[in-house]
Formats: C-alpha cells, structure tokens, sequence
C-alpha cells in the first residue's frame, strides 16, 4: 500500500484534499467531466468547455498556496495578476489536451488500479478495511458520487503517466552533464574596482532650472493619488442563514451598513485614504485585524469601491467573499479626486531623482575610463606577472572567485540588497566575457559602476571526488528539464491536433 502511495503521491494529496479543505471538493477532475450548465465559456479543447466556475476554482486554490506560502503576510490580490490567470487557464487548458490526446489513444486506467487505490483510502475504512457504505457516505455528504470520483481519479492518473511518458523519450547526455559540472568548478582571478554613484552626488546636484525644466516635461505624472475614507463590515466564518442575511441587507439597504451590522451583532470599522491599487496597510489603525488587511488588499473589493454606484451614488458594495468563511462589504464616506502637485511639492523628489540619475552616469563614465586604462596596462605586456603588477599599480584588488563561492566579490559591491549582489557577481561569470578584456557593469539605482578584467581561470579534472558527487544530481536535473521542455513542445503540437479556443479577454472580468 505505501509503495502505491508513493508512486501516485500528487494523486493522493487530491484525494486527501477533500477531507481536508470541504469547501474546494467541487473541483478538480470531476468539474472537468460535468462542467456547470450556465457558466460561461473561457476555453474549448476538442469540443469539451472549460468554464468559469472550474477555473475560479483553480486559479483561487492555486493564488491560496501562494498566499500560505508566505505565511498569509502577501495579500490574496498580490498574486492575482493578469499573468497568474492566464497561468491559471493554460493548466486547465493543458490538462484537456493531455486528456483528449489519451482518448484518441485509447488509454485507460484499468479498473483493478482505481479500486486499489480508493480502497487505500483511509476515510472509506472501517476497522482498517475497505466499506463501500462508509465510503459512499462521506462522498454525498460533499456532493460527490462514486462515480464521479472515480472519473476524477481516471484523469488524474492519465494526466500524471502521460508528462511523464512523454519526457522520458527524450536521452540526456551523461557526458555533456560531467562537462557541466566541471563548468560549476571553474575558478576564475579578476582584477576588480567599484566606482560609487554614492560618492559622486555632491558633483551631480542639479540646478534650479533643470528641477523646472523636468517638471514641466512631466507634469502629468505629478498628481496626488485618488483615494477614498470608506467603512467597511466584516463577516467571518458565516453559516449559510447568516451569508444570506448579510449579503440581502447590504444590497437592500445599500444607503448604509447599519442594518446589517445591528442584525448579526457587527461592528462598522473605519479606514482612510485608500487608493484604487497598490498595498494598504492597516498597521497602526484603531481597526486594523488580519481580515481588514485581507478585505482592503483584495483586488475586485477595489474596484467595486471605486465603482459609479459606490463612489458616485453613495452605495454599498454588494456582499463580497474576499476568501472562504470571509465575507465584506463597504461604502465610501469622503472621496478625494486626483489633483495636481505643485513644482515647489515636488522639487525635493525630482532633486533626489536627478541627481540620482547623474550620479550613477559620472560613475559610469569613471569605470569607461579605468576599463580603457586597464586594456592599456595589459597591452603593454603578455606576461602575467607584470600584467598583475600594473593593475594592482592602479588600485585594483585581486579576487579569485568560483560560482559557488562569491562571496570576496559580494564584499567589494557592498550593496545593501543581497540580491542585487549575487545577481551582479554571477555576471563575471557570463558567456559573453572575453578574457583579458576589461567589462563594465552597471551595478543599478544609486550603486554605480562595476570596472574589472578576468585574468586566468581553471576547472576541476573530470575524476575530481567534487565532479563525482555534483554529477548525479545534476543529470537527474537536466533530465527533469529535458522532460518538461518535452512535455512543454509536445503539447504545443497536440494543439495544433485538437481545436483550442481560448477567450483570455474574459478573465479581466471575472472574479476569482
């Protein structure tokens, strides 16, 4: 039984995830055979529709592991991006293809395989054995049939075997993932010098005229942002009756909260100066509480409140479910439209930004010079002794440093974004560099300039004990990629073979 769990452990976590979150057991596999009548159409695949209820819930369990990834501190609407949709309906789409290219196959699962693995099941168990009634049971009471689980498990299975089929006919080359592993051992001596944006901003002030020259190039981009004081309800964790009551009231009494808030013993909570976009932060306010932080961050709670029959016709927002057991609505007290900055608001911010810009140019233009000085210095001499000699004559710092090990380079950037730092120094490493040709690199926003020139490298020998213990784990890698790339280019084709219509434009206005 272990050994089967083991070998379909993504299937057994969807079958688990019935009995652990009730309110996602309309989902999966079995939306997919019985799509629900109504809904609208965001995608065909051979004749077969994905609608808007199953990518709903989709998108939203996929958003949610995301959320619970960072500890529920990164709003649900952070994740909700235009570009997650669309991720949202290529899994879906993906999984009818693979679905749809097994049929035409004709493959099936056999029935002996679904039975052994619901009978493993440990919620259709009585006293350790399978029990048909008790597994019938459990199912009706999460509107589910046995028949449209065992579909759900069929296209689970066929939709895990198939990547996997597919990816293995692709070979990786042993040989070319021991010369990769060498590649990870090259050690490399560069000869290094940061030039600080920092240290060039007393040069890189900019005048009174140049302030008011930008200024007026961009006045449109000097405004205050719209924002509105609004009230908000909140419901948490509501039965049926109650989600009810609270969504009728809002919306027939939409000229205030009050009613509602009497009927179910809520209270009316508070908050000021919230913009159409961007992350509020409810830290510090007389009402902050994790589910404000949530309702306010909460992409389509936005919208409705900045919506002509909130915003303009005083209004409440109609009932809102920002996640399961979280229910909202609000209404806007005071609106404040978007108004003009003045030049005298705004000259400190183009001062800094200018002088920003200016500074990391003098910069740059300081490590052009110490590149053109250090191909002068090399020039003059083919021997690595004096060529060492006349860069550290310059004031250059001698770093030997290898893929792995980064560190003595991070200490010369000194920057105060680590990734930044690790982003940069692996660019010493990149393809495009010629040896004993000084490079620049642009260091980014207020750093400066990076000067440095690569002297010598060496790599490890093919029988090195390091090649041998990187070399399994990185062929088992390359086969990993080899296989998605496959799995990747070939349901490509398969779309070619079956009709895919996809209706993307619907997403924008879908709530998920």
């Amino acid at each position: 039984m272990l050994d089967t769990i083991r070998r379909h452990r993504r299937i057994m976590q969807v079958v688990l995830l019935i009995f652990i979150v009730p309110s996602f057991v309309i989902v999966g596999a079995w939306d997919l055979v019985s799509p629900r009548s109504g809904a609208s159409t965001l995608a065909v695949v051979d004749g077969r529709e994905i609608t808007t209820p199953v990518w709903q819930e989709t998108h939203r369990r996929s958003v949610e592991a995301m959320v619970s990834q960072f500890g529920g501190k990164v709003p649900f609407s952070a994740f909700d991006t235009p570009a997650s949709r669309v991720e949202s309906l290529d899994e879906l789409v993906g999984r009818e293809v693979t679905l749809a290219a097994a049929r035409k196959a004709g493959l099936v699962i056999p029935d002996s395989q679904i039975a052994a693995m619901i009978a493993q099941v440990p919620q259709f168990q009585t006293d350790g054995r399978f029990d048909l009634e008790l597994a019938k049971q459990f199912l009706a009471a999460r509107g589910l049939t046995s028949a449209g689980f065992e579909a759900g498990l069929r296209s689970d299975l066929l939709t895990e075997k198939y990547p996997s089929a597919i990816g293995q006919t692709e070979i990786v080359s042993r040989r070319l993932a021991r010369r990769l592993s060498q590649s990870e051992t090259e050690l490399r001596e560069i000869w290094v010098v940061r030039l600080s944006a920092q240290a060039q901003l007393a040069n890189a002030q900019p005048s009174d005229d140049e302030i008011k020259s930008y200024f007026e190039a961009r006045q449109a981009d000097y405004r205050t942002d719209e924002r509105v004081d609004l009230s908000l309800l909140i419901l948490v964790k509501p039965d049926s009756e109650k989600a009810e009551t609270f969504s009728n009231l809002v919306y027939e009494q939409s000229d205030t909260l009050q009613p509602a808030a009497q009927r179910l013993g809520l209270s009316v909570v508070s908050f000021t100066g919230v913009t159409r976009s961007g992350p509020y932060n409810v830290a510090g306010t007389a009402s902050a509480s994790p589910e404000a932080a949530l309702a306010l961050n909460h992409g389509p709670l936005r919208q409705a409140v900045f919506s002509p029959d909130v915003l303009t016709d005083g209004r409440n927002t109609e009932a809102i479910e920002v996640r399961p057991g979280l229910m909202v609505s609000a209404r806007v007290d005071k609106h404040y439209a978007s108004e003009p900055l003045s030049l005298a608001q705004v000259t400190p911010q183009i001062r800094a930004e200018l002088a920003r810009v200016k500074s990391a140019q003098l910069a740059r233009d300081q490590a052009d010079q110490r590149a053109a000085q250090m191909q002068q210095a090399l020039s003059q001499s083919s021997e690595l002794v004096a060529q060492r000699t006349s860069l550290g004559a310059m004031g250059l710092k001698r770093l030997d440093i290898s893929r792995d090990n980064l560190e003595g380079l991070i200490k010369v950037l000194d920057f105060t974004n680590p990734n930044s730092q690790r982003d940069v120094a692996r660019q010493v490493f990149s393809a495009g560099l010629t040896r004993l040709k000084p490079s620049v690199i642009d260091l980014g926003p207020g750093e400066g300039s990076l000067a440095f020139v690569w002297t010598t490298t060496s790599i490890a020998a093919e029988d090195a004990p390091r090649i041998r213990a990187r070399l399994g784990e990185l062929f088992t890698g390359m086969e990993r990629v080899t296989a998605e790339t496959s799995w990747s280019n070939w349901l490509r084709e398969q779309e070619k073979r079956f009709k895919v219509e996809r209706y993307p434009e619907k997403l924008a206005a879908t709530e998920s």
